[in-house]
């Protein structure tokens, strides 16, 4: 019969498939996108790690858009008929 620790502990709000899960976030995607392949290279040297990934994908840009609500009514156009043009 083979005990397995069963991890309680969840940083972060994703599922994963991993025994541990550590969530890194920034408002400063530069700084995030800088930072995050060090801690990850640092975390694979510790001993008693066997496997460390990231789902950080610095090469699939990111892009947000701020709608300014106001001027969009003034030119009578919905937030949903904005959002819908951005899927389309």
């Amino acid at each position: 019969m083979t005990w397995r620790a069963v991890q309680n502990l969840n940083i972060g709000g994703r599922p994963s498939k991993a025994e541990y899960q550590y969530t890194l976030t920034s408002s400063d995607t530069e700084a995030l996108y800088r930072v995050a392949p060090d801690l990850l290279d640092r975390i694979n040297k510790l001993e008693g790690v066997r496997d460390a990934n990231s789902d950080l994908y610095i090469k699939n840009p990111q892009v947000g858009v701020e709608i300014d609500r106001e001027k969009a009514a003034a030119y009578g156009v919905t937030i949903d008929q904005v959002r819908q043009e951005m899927f389309n």
